[in-house]
Order: C-alpha cells, then sequence, then structure tokens
C-alpha cells in the first residue's frame, strides 16, 4: 500500500475554505482530505509499506461490540461488503477519518465547543455469544453475516450511517410522531375510571395539592412559590410510592431484606406491568413526569445546569443571586433521569453480582464489558471504578477474540491492558459526578474540564495503541489522486493491518474508546451500547454538553414572561439561561432520533401497550397525551398532575407553547369566551369537574372511627373551589350544596361551613332552614330545631317552637318535655345556658343571640316548675336545697318575672304586637292561675311589689281587646281540662310540625288550645297525674311517664271554671294580702 503524509505543521493544498466548512456545514479545524479534496499532491509519492498479515486466527463476532460506521464515511458498494484478506478475515472499514488530527486541531484556540467534529468510534470484532445470549433480553445476537457499513446495537438491530454526536439537534424543527395520535386514541378509548384507589391515597394527595395552594395564596414571591411546587411533588410521589408498596405487601411479593421497598421478584423491566392496577401504572408515570418538570432541592455540589449562567450571560446573572438569597436551586436533570432509570431498572442487578463473583475473575465473564458499558451510560460510575479495581485481565476472556489462543493476556500485552485501564479507572476517579452527593451539572465548567481530559486520554490510548505515524499513514492510505495515478486500493489491509499492529488488544482497544465515546456524549456510542429505547434516550439526555446547533436562530425560542428572547445575547446557549427547557427540549429530540424510521428496528416502543406510548409521550413533551391516559387510569393522579402543570406554568391547553404564558387568566378567558380555544382538548378544568363529579359518590373517606373523616362531597367542594373558571366553579359548587341531602347535623355544619367559606350566606340561611323543619316534623328534637331555626336566623319559628314549649307547659302545668326526655341540644341551652349558647355563637353570633332572647322565658318557667317540684323528686337520702317557705318565695319571684313579660305586650289594656315578649301573652290567664297559691298565704310569700305586679297584669287582661282575652281564656281551659278530664293533645310531634308550617301569627297557645277543645282531643283514664308524651327514644309511639308535683293549681277548680273566676279570686287574695302589708301584719 502507497501513501503519503501531510505534516502537522503545514497546510495541504485544498480548495477553498475547505478548512472551514464540512459538507453538513459545520466548522472544522482538521486537516483532513476528507472534504473539497483537491487533486494536487502535497509531497513526494510515498514508498512501500511493511506486511500487513495478521497473526493468529480470525476472531468472530460477538454481541459484546458491534460494527460502527464513520459519520460521515459513505456506505461501501455490494462488491466490497465480502473481500477479505488471505487468510480468510473479514476486513475491517476505517473508521477513524472522523477523528484525525491531534487534539489540539479538534479544540479551536479559546476552548469552545461550539465548532466542533466528534471523534469517531473505532470498533472491531470481539467475543463470541453464548448461545444468543442477550443481556437483558432484547433484540437478537449479532450475526457474522451482518453487513459491514451498518451500525449495530447490542441487541443486534441496525444504525443508520447519520448516528453521530450531532444527529440529534437540540433546536432543529421537531418531526411530526405517531405518539400523540395514538395517546388520543387511547385515551378516547378509555372512559371515565371508578375511583379504586385507597382512602388514604386520595387524602393524601388533597393534603399536599392543600397545602401547595395555601402555600401560593400567602406566599406573593414568585421565587418562593416555584420553590415550594418541588416540595409538593416530593410529597405527592412519596404518597404513591408508600401506596404501591402496600399494594404489592398486601399481594405478598416477597420484599428484600436489605432495602426496604425493594421486590427483587418484580424487577423484570423498567415500566410496570400492563396488568398492575391502572393508579399503579398511573402513578409511576406521574411521578417521572412531575419530577422532571420539578426536580427536587439540589444538595451538596449538586445544581441545577443553569448555575452556568452567572459566567456566561449578564442578564440571566442578574437574575440569579444564588441559594443564600433565597434562590431555588433544583437537581441537575440529568441526575433525575440516571435516578429514576437506576431505581426503576435494576431487573440486571444480579448479572454484576454474578459479574463480581465469577470465577477466577470479573473479566473471565462473557458480559464483562457489556455490563461496563450499561453502568457508564447510567451513570453508575462508582461501580465501574470498583469493577476495574478488581479486574485481573489475566483470566479475560476477550484475549480469544484478540486472536491469543487462550484465555487471559500475558507479557507485554497485559502490561499494556493494565496500563490503559488504570489510565482509564484514574480518569474515572475524577469524574464531577463522584464528588459530594454528586455534581451533575453536565453543562457546568466541572464537566467540561472533565470532558478535556477524556478527550486527552482517548487521544493518548489511540497514540499508545497505534503508534505516532497512524494519522500520518491513515492520511496517505485515505488519499487518492486519479489524475496522477494514486489511488487508495490497499486500504482494507492497512485497517487489518492497524489491528494486528496495535499495541493493545483489539476489543480493550474499541471497548475503552466506546466507554470515552460515552463520556462525551456520543450519540452512535451511547446509541450502540443502550438496551432498549428508554435507556437510549435517557442516555442522550443525560451525558449531553448542552451544545446546540448554530444555525438555530434563538430568537425562534417561546416567548415566556421572564422574556427569554431577550436575555438570549449572540453566542448564548439555552441550556445557560433556562436550563429545565433547554432538557426537556433534548430530550423530546432524543425520543424522536431514538425511535426514528432511519433506524428502522433499532429500537421501538409498543403502540399497543398504554404504559409506553405515555412514556413516550413524556418524553415527547406531549403533556395533553399523558394527562389523556392519566385521565383514563386514575383521576386523583390525573388531576394532581394538571394542578401542578397549572400552577408551575407547563400546561395551558389551548394556545400556542408561545403565547399562552404572555396572558394572565382573565385573558385566557376572554379568548376561551370568544372560541380562541380549541373545546376539545383536554383542559385541567375538566379533568377537576371529571374528579369532584366521582367523588360525590364516595359516602365516606378515612376511618369512620375518626371525627376527621370527609364525605366525598366534602372532597368535591375543595376541589371545584380550585378551577380556573370562577364561574363555573361558582355553578358546580351550588348545584352540588343543593342536591346534598340534609341527613344529619355533622353534615348540615359541614354544608353550612363550605357555604361560608365561597360566600353563599343566603344558602347556607336556606340549608339550615330546611334541616330544622325536617327535625322538627319527624322528630322531638326541639333543641336541634331550635339552633338551626336561629342558624337560619328565622326569629318567628324560634319564637314559634318556644312558644309551642310553653303552651304546653302550661297545659299540662308541669316542664315539658321532661328532663329524662330532653334532647343533648335542649338539655345544654336549659341546664348549661353559657355552653351551649356558646357553641351556637361559635358558628354564628347572630343566631346566638336571637337563641338567647327566647329561650329566658322558657327557661325561667322550667325553673319555676323545678323549684316546685324539687321535693317531691328527690332521691332517697337527698335534701332539698331549700326550706319550703324559702323554696315558695323563689318560685313566685319566678312566676311573677313570667307573669310580666307575658302583660308586657297588653299594658294598660291595649294590644302592641312590636313589644316582642319572651313570654307570649296567650299564656297569661294560665300564669295567674298558677299564681292563686301564693296569694292569702299564711305567712304571706309575695311582697308588695309582686302584688302590684299581679294587679297590673290582671287590669291589663280584663281591660285588653276581647280577642286577646278569648286566647288567653283558650289555653287556660285547656290546662282545667288537662286536669279535670285528664285530657292531652294527641302528639306533640304533630303540634310540633303545625307549629313550624305555620305562617300566619298564630302562636303554639292557639294550636294547643284547638286540639284541647275541638274534635281532635281525646280522653284517657286516671286521676289526671299522669301525662301523654309522644314517644322520645322509645320503642312505641307513645309512653306514658308519672309526673309528681308539689302543688297543682288546678286542685279543686271546676271544671266549668271560666278566667273571671281566677281573676276574682286573685283580686280578694291579693287585696287581702295588700291590707297586710299596709298594717304590717305579716
Amino acid at each position: 500500500m502507497s501513501g503519503f503524509a501531510v505534516p502537522y505543521s503545514s497546510s495541504p493544498p485544498s480548495t477553498p475554505d475547505s478548512r472551514t466548512r464540512t459538507p453538513h456545514g459545520h466548522a472544522s479545524n482538521l486537516g483532513s482530505f476528507k472534504y473539497n479534496n483537491s487533486t494536487t499532491p502535497a509531497g513526494p509519492p510515498p514508498s512501500s509499506t511493511v506486511s500487513f498479515t495478521p497473526a493468529g486466527p480470525p476472531p468472530s463476532s460477538s454481541f459484546l461490540a458491534t460494527l460502527f460506521s464513520s459519520p460521515v464515511a459513505p456506505l461501501p458498494s455490494d462488491d466490497e461488503e465480502t473481500n477479505e484478506d488471505d487468510d480468510g478475515e473479514e476486513q475491517i472499514q476505517d473508521f477513524s477519518e472522523a477523528s484525525e488530527g491531534s487534539v489540539d486541531d479538534y479544540m479551536d484556540i479559546e476552548g469552545s465547543s461550539n465548532n466542533r467534529l466528534p471523534f469517531s468510534s473505532i470498533m472491531g470484532q470481539s467475543s463470541p455469544t453464548a448461545g444468543g445470549l442477550s443481556l437483558r433480553g432484547y433484540g437478537s445476537p449479532i450475526m457474522s453475516e451482518t453487513p459491514r457499513g451498518i451500525k449495530r446495537s447490542r441487541g443486534g438491530a441496525a444504525i443508520s450511517y447519520g448516528s453521530s454526536r450531532r444527529v440529534v439537534k437540540s433546536s432543529s424543527p421537531k418531526k411530526e410522531t405517531p405518539i400523540p395520535a395514538i395517546a388520543k386514541d387511547m385515551a378516547s378509548q378509555m372512559g371515565l375510571p371508578s375511583l379504586s384507589e385507597s382512602d388514604q391515597f386520595i387524602l393524601g394527595i388533597e393534603a399536599s395539592l392543600h397545602r401547595l395552594h395555601a402555600d401560593i395564596t400567602n406566599t406573593p414571591n414568585e421565587l418562593a412559590v416555584e420553590a415550594r411546587i418541588p416540595t409538593a411533588v416530593e410529597e405527592l410521589n412519596h404518597t404513591w410510592r408508600s401506596s404501591r408498596i402496600d399494594y404489592l405487601r398486601d399481594l405478598g411479593v416477597k420484599e428484600s431484606e436489605e432495602e426496604e421497598g425493594r421486590f427483587p421478584d418484580l424487577e423484570t423491566g423498567i415500566l410496570p406491568d400492563e396488568s398492575e392496577p391502572d393508579w399503579y401504572k398511573a402513578t409511576f408515570l406521574a411521578a417521572f413526569l412531575l419530577q422532571l418538570h420539578h426536580p427536587p432541592a439540589a444538595k451538596g455540589m449538586q445544581a441545577l445546569a443553569v448555575s452556568s449562567v452567572d459566567r456566561k450571560n449578564p442578564l440571566s446573572a442578574s437574575l440569579k443571586s444564588g441559594p443564600a438569597s433565597g434562590q431555588y436551586i433544583s437537581t441537575a436533570l440529568p441526575k433525575v433521569l440516571l435516578q429514576w432509570l437506576n431505581h426503576n431498572s435494576r431487573q440486571y442487578d444480579h448479572l454484576l453480582e454474578e459479574i463480581y463473583i465469577c470465577d477466577p475473575n470479573p473479566t473471565a465473564h462473557e458480559g464483562y464489558w457489556d455490563m461496563i458499558l450499561s453502568l457508564i451510560i447510567r451513570g453508575q460510575i462508582a461501580e465501574v471504578i470498583q469493577l476495574f479495581r478488581k479486574s485481573n485481565f489475566q483470566h479475560a476472556r476477550t484475549s480469544r477474540e484478540d486472536g491469543h489462543g487462550k484465555i487471559g493476556y500475558e507479557g507485554t500485552i497485559l502490561k499494556n491492558v493494565d496500563r490503559v485501564v488504570k489510565q482509564a479507572n484514574q480518569l474515572l476517579e475524577r469524574c464531577p459526578a463522584l464528588q459530594e452527593e454528586g455534581n451533575w451539572d453536565v453543562t457546568g465548567s466541572d464537566w467540561a474540564l472533565f470532558r478535556k481530559r477524556v478527550e486527552q486520554v482517548m487521544n493518548d490510548l489511540r497514540m499508545f495503541a497505534e503508534g505516532r505515524d497512524r494519522d500520518a499513514n491513515s492520511d496517505a492510505a485515505a488519499f487518492e489522486a486519479p489524475n496522477f495515478g494514486i489511488k487508495a486500493s490497499g486500504t482494507k489491509i492497512t485497517r487489518s493491518a492497524r489491528k494486528a499492529e496495535s499495541q493493545v488488544p483489539w476489543t480493550i482497544y474499541q471497548n475503552l474508546q466506546t466507554m470515552y465515546g460515552i463520556l462525551l456524549g456520543e450519540n452512535t456510542e451511547i446509541l450502540s451500547s443502550a438496551q432498549d429505547w428508554i435507556e437510549a434516550t435517557i442516555g442522550l439526555v443525560a451525558w449531553w454538553d448542552g451544545e446546540e446547533d448554530d444555525e438555530i436562530a434563538v430568537g425562534s425560542l417561546a416567548v415566556t414572561r421572564r422574556s427569554l428572547r431577550k436575555s438570549l445575547t449572540r453566542g448564548s446557549r439555552l441550556v445557560d439561561v433556562n436550563s429545565k427547557e433547554a432538557y426537556l427540549r433534548r430530550l423530546s429530540h432524543a425520543f424522536e432520533k431514538v425511535t426514528d424510521d432511519a433506524n428502522e428496528g433499532l429500537f421501538q416502543i409498543s403502540s399497543i401497550s398504554p404504559v409506553e406510548v405515555c412514556l413516550a409521550s413524556i418524553f415527547e413533551g406531549n403533556v395533553e397525551g399523558v394527562l389523556g391516559i392519566l385521565h383514563g387510569w386514575s383521576l386523583p393522579v390525573a388531576s394532581a398532575v394538571a394542578e401542578i402543570a397549572s400552577v408551575g406554568g407547563w400546561y395551558n391547553p389551548g394556545l400556542s407553547n408561545g403565547m399562552v404564558e404572555a396572558f394572565d387568566e382573565s385573558d385566557l378567558l376572554v379568548l376561551s369566551s370568544y372560541g380562541q380555544r380549541d373545546s376539545g382538548l383536554l383542559s385541567r378544568d375538566s379533568i377537576l369537574t371529571d374528579y369532584a363529579e366521582k367523588l360525590v359518590e364516595i359516602d365516606f373517606l378515612g376511618d369512620t372511627k375518626d371525627d376527621k373523616t370527609l364525605e366525598g362531597w366534602e372532597l368535591s367542594t375543595k376541589i371545584y373551589s380550585r378551577l380556573q373558571d370562577s364561574s363555573t366553579a361558582q355553578k358546580k359548587l351550588l348545584s352540588l350544596i343543593k342536591k346534598l341531602a340534609l341527613t344529619s347535623q355533622r353534615r348540615v355544619d359541614k354544608i353550612m361551613r363550605a357555604c361560608k367559606i365561597f360566600g353563599f350566606e343566603a344558602e347556607a340561611f336556606d340549608i339550615a332552614e330546611r334541616y330544622a323543619d325536617s327535625v322538627a316534623e319527624s322528630t322531638e328534637q326541639y333543641g336541634v330545631a331550635l339552633i338551626y331555626y336561629a342558624r337560619a336566623h328565622s326569629r318567628k319559628k324560634v319564637k314559634n317552637v318556644f312558644d309551642l314549649l310553653i303552651s304546653l307547659s302550661l297545659v299540662q302545668s308541669l316542664a315539658f318535655p321532661p328532663f329524662s326526655a330532653l334532647d343533648i341540644s335542649l338539655q345544654q341551652l336549659v341546664s348549661e345556658p353559657e355552653y351551649g349558647l356558646g357553641r351556637v355563637a361559635f358558628h354564628d353570633e347572630e343566631a346566638a343571640s336571637i337563641l338567647h332572647l327566647y329561650l329566658t322565658g322558657y327557661a325561667t318557667l322550667r325553673k319555676f316548675y323545678d323549684l316546685r317540684d324539687e321535693e317531691c323528686n328527690l332521691k332517697d337520702g337527698q335534701r332539698p336545697k331549700l326550706r319550703p317557705i324559702a323554696r315558695k318565695r323563689d318560685a313566685a319571684a319566678t312566676l311573677i318575672a313570667l307573669i310580666t313579660s307575658a302583660s308586657d305586650s297588653i299594658y294598660g289594656g291595649l294590644y302592641d304586637e312590636s313589644r316582642d315578649s319572651v313570654v307570649h301573652v296567650d299564656g297569661l290567664l294560665a300564669l295567674l292561675g298558677e299564681a292563686m297559691v301564693f296569694v292569702n298565704q299564711q305567712p304571706a310569700v309575695l311582697s308588695q311589689n309582686q302584688i302590684y305586679a299581679l294587679l297590673s297584669a290582671i287590669e291589663s287582661l280584663e281591660t285588653v281587646s276581647r280577642s286577646i282575652y278569648e286566647h288567653c281564656e283558650d289555653c287556660f281551659t285547656s290546662s282545667i281540662l288537662s286536669y279535670q278530664k285528664s285530657l292531652s293533645p294527641t302528639s306533640s310531634r304533630e303540634m310540633m310540625r303545625k307549629t313550624v308550617s305555620s305562617l300566619t301569627s298564630s302562636s303554639g297557645f292557639s294550636l294547643v288550645g284547638s286540639e284541647m277543645l275541638g274534635e281532635s282531643m281525646t280522653s284517657g283514664g286516671g286521676s289526671g297525674s299522669m301525662v301523654k308524651l309522644g314517644g322520645r327514644g322509645t320503642t312505641h309511639e307513645d309512653k306514658t311517664i308519672a309526673v309528681k308535683r308539689g302543688w297543682d293549681w288546678r286542685k279543686g277548680v271546676r271544671s266549668d271554671a271560666k278566667g273571671e273566676d281566677v281573676l276574682r279570686v286573685l283580686r280578694l287574695g291579693l287585696a287581702r294580702d295588700m291590707a297586710k302589708s299596709w298594717i304590717g301584719n305579716p
């Protein structure tokens, strides 16, 4: 083979600009004849070369190494594909053209990476497969008939010639893929799922979102809000992961003893199985999506890739003052991606353990280099270092593949292997990822320096393995000048000779080159070493150096509220201004490259798997597609993602991504009203509405024994309140509240509290009154009815209920209901008014005021009867608190207060309806009947003032209008009949119902009178010492309660007695008491 070399110190003859432009338009400093080659020779014709016949048997193909193509080399012709040398060895195509020149030639003077061309990998053949073994079961072993010039992955699928570091263009126009259409079709066929999630699952999500919105409401600082969202995301992820772990434990899946929450039996793939519950799959993918957009806070040396902005962009630097000033610094996205991949893809951890314990050494295992490259892609640098340290290449299996005839290297070859592996290990030990907490700011200065070291070590490896004259020989061999009779006819022999003459075994050499290529982010090396499309996509993103193509106009970036367009200066990189945006764009384009049709058969996703389609949508940045599938799997998860996405500003459907952030909520609503937004899009509000409607169907959430349980509708109101469209939220809330059944006091309190929160005051009053009506009509819980009538601010109904209770008490001359039959609410109001009214005032002070006003009359009457009957109701061994005469005088004073209140509205014989007395005037005559026992007593019970009060009441009653007097006499007559003929109303519950349903001015006294005097009156046997009550707390509707009285004013009064008879007796007795008082005779 003949050829000549061009000295590095001089420029080879070439066409103009041949040193500055490649056929792809990239700037280049390489002194290669590959581009715009000139036919002018640059030196004397070369001399003959030495023999290139390789020693040893020819190697065979293997799944460990694959045939790499040069990123710029043309495809070989058909007649070249089967050329072999005299020994039958298949020829290896030269892939070195794109990496010609020194490292100094490769880098520009300022060290900028904007004008770089990639080094291509120099790969050959490797060890044979063992029964077609594949590391993770993807693809098939590479067969010997693989056409040369076609790059294949380790799974056996072809990679096109275009695979290179610059093929994946972060800013290039994105191609349309079928994934959005597939995702949308899947979502449309799913329908609404049922709420099968646990109560803790739903409540945990709501708690996190509630705290987030509360913090946002109370925090006007935008930076503080941005820092709060990742905290909410971490809380959600914790809830979801705990639920998945609990689910697997309940299934009885064996858990790892070394690591809590790890289930080795399920580690068969990255993604959940399709047979898992829908919520399980939804949480897995939702957690990943949220972590991409809101990474957790950085720790130690971690930092967001934007940390380099201080040095490169003055405007952006002014926006960033560092963590000390309160700015949130999130974990770099490469670390987030790699942690997610490593945590969820552990299905071949056992293979790593097998390699570690392989006898006699890990290098003897056939998957040794496969594992090294996989670990590098996944960022597990420490594991690679540990594996290298444990490696002894005296037992390397690859020695046979390199033509040594037996297992292991020895002699000088072994020393050379140890040298390059040690150099590789020393390089890895200086990787920034091994710093405290790991520095994965791969676009920062530390990593830029590390990459330069990698390039230098890579160049040193080439120089050591192939010699310093290798590049010159390659140039000469590649040069052709047909006009001068110079042709590169011996190229293939030279390539075989390079392999044979290498100072480092070819398998070791090419695998180290591949490893260095991965560290440099070379696309070809990453794609060839990845196990599946997920690992390939993440690898292309995680090892990206942040460089973009020069021809992409920076001004075409989307407009955001932060005006990124203004902050991007000439020469700036998007990753330096908005790291998250840059990485998400890179992720989308990386996925596009990995699944490109040009790489047919390389990596494919299952279009019938919702899990894979959803993950693909995440990679593409198709948030609507992701939400559509999540919406069909789990409404709680979908609503949580939609809310976080909306708050975070990365999902606003209906407008282009570049315009939506320029509008606030009011603008968006206006546009929506004019039909500017696509109603067919899956919006945040539609997802939340579907979720809220499903929650209404749930009775309780949480442990029913716990007072903190929530009803489904309660959670629905919280979700409705977070709708972006406030008008829709109001309508939904009102509709929901009006449909709720008022089944219990606790529920009514919750509904009224919700009304208060949302400003529905009128609806709250209506609900309270409706509930009080239902209680009054169906039960005898007078206290509950009174409280809710008061909370409804219904004064009339509160007064009517108290009037009914007072009238029933006066008619039967006892405290009604008896203390043993009081409901707890009325019992508290009567016995502990401060506590009972305080509870009401806690909810509504006005309600407590209304209740207190009318409660005084009823409570005073009960006190009168309690004083009267105290001695009769004592238990054995008890003694009365007061002596008989003192108790009687106390009872008289209480009764005079009631009479004074009842006569207040007819003072002077004129009825004044506006005087709102606490005891209705209709009961005045019955009250005066109760006073007969205190008149003309020896010793005297009444004082002069009390005598005057009674005379005043009698005078007012005798001079009032006839209609008022008749109402008073009806109550008086009913009381007489109740005693003389043992008559009582048929049902106090029925009378209660009539009382609250009556909208006239009729009082409870009138109703009682009509019941007693009308046809509905019933008679019962007995001496009149028994009172018939509507059933309270008993199996039977009615029950009979024995009543004991200290005295009964009706005793000795004829059944035909009239009110005027009582008044005459009172006047006579009061005259005598007054006379005794005047003459001083007690």
